[in-house]
């Protein structure tokens, strides 16, 4: 591209999702997370949306030293972002296709800052999910631990044409 020559187009798959997710694990743990000073209001003008769960060696869950999800960690190294837990708790498949019928897949998002938290829903909504506010940042504790229920059950047997929806009376 025009302003990063050596980027490669990827489509999305599980494979090219792991690789990214081990690789900003990578980044983020050797604490390489850095702002070139010149960017900061740019950085600063778009949400950080993170899609992570905190993955160990065969699916084990990493929370933090004090039960941090990995959203609050990045909150902690990158203070002046708008993060939103948000696109983390379901797979591939219902990323490619939301759509059960005619309702939509759940999606939940926790972040402390209303407009970044507008902008997730938005997006969510427009990709056919219903979106939830499940609350401030602090709840992607929750949402990394639906995470790796859906991972366990899609991985367990029943396969990864499955979804979690609220439902309100």
């Amino acid at each position: 591209t025009k302003f990063y020559p050596a980027a490669k187009a990827l489509n999305y798959s599980l494979d090219v999702k792991t690789r990214l997710v081990l690789k900003a694990k990578s980044v983020i743990g050797k604490k390489r997370l850095k702002f070139d000073a010149g960017w900061v209001d740019l950085a600063l003008g778009v949400p950080l949306l993170d899609t992570t769960n905190p993955l160990g060696p065969n699916f084990t869950f990493d929370a933090g030293a004090g039960g941090e999800s990995a959203a609050e960690r990045l909150q902690s190294l990158a203070p002046e972002m708008r993060v939103v837990k948000v696109f983390n708790t379901t797979g591939a498949n219902n990323m490619a296709n939301p759509r059960y019928g005619d309702a939509g897949v759940t999606m939940l998002y926790a972040g402390d800052d209303a407009g970044a938290k507008k902008i997730a829903s938005t997006l969510a909504a427009a990709l056919g999910f219903e979106p939830v506010d499940a609350g401030p940042l602090v709840r992607a504790r929750e949402l990394e631990h639906l995470a790796m229920l859906w991972i366990s059950l899609a991985f367990g047997g029943m396969g990864r044409e499955i979804a979690f929806k609220l439902m309100k009376r």
